[in-house]
């Protein structure tokens, strides 16, 4: 694939999640402040298993569960490790495959929501596109 087709996708996620955090940032100021918790984690486990799991009128997904999903994802797709977990997310995805895996991952390991958001985000990607 040519290096400038892969900067364009790069810049296209980019945006989009940014796109996405600015949609949501009304309803996030409507949460009330959460402090620092788990081991320096700002956003706990059952924080995204509610934006991701709940619906928000006239959109196909909870902005604030794009934006998280995809931020998540662009850290891994430069081969960084984040909580100990890596995935090899194949170019030809969308968005949309990622927070559809991220959603099925909540729903069957809802065990795992005492965990902070990035490691649970991490590893649904690491387990839907592990590394060979």
């Amino acid at each position: 694939m040519d290096i400038s087709v892969h900067k364009v996708r790069r810049r296209r996620r980019i945006a989009a999640a940014i796109l996405a955090w600015a949609l949501a940032l009304p309803a996030a100021a409507a949460d009330a402040p959460t402090p620092m918790g788990q081991k320096g984690h700002w956003t706990p486990g059952e924080r995204l298993y509610s934006y991701c799991l709940s619906e928000v009128k006239g959109m196909a997904e909870n902005p604030l569960c794009v934006g998280f999903v995809s931020a998540v994802a662009d850290v891994l797709a430069e081969h960084t490790a984040v909580s100990g977990y890596r995935a090899c997310i194949r170019n030809d995805l969308t968005v949309q495959h990622l927070v559809v895996a991220v959603k099925e991952y909540l729903k069957v390991r809802r065990d795992l929501v005492t965990l902070p958001a990035a490691t649970l985000v991490a590893r649904a990607l690491a387990h839907e596109w592990p590394c060979k």
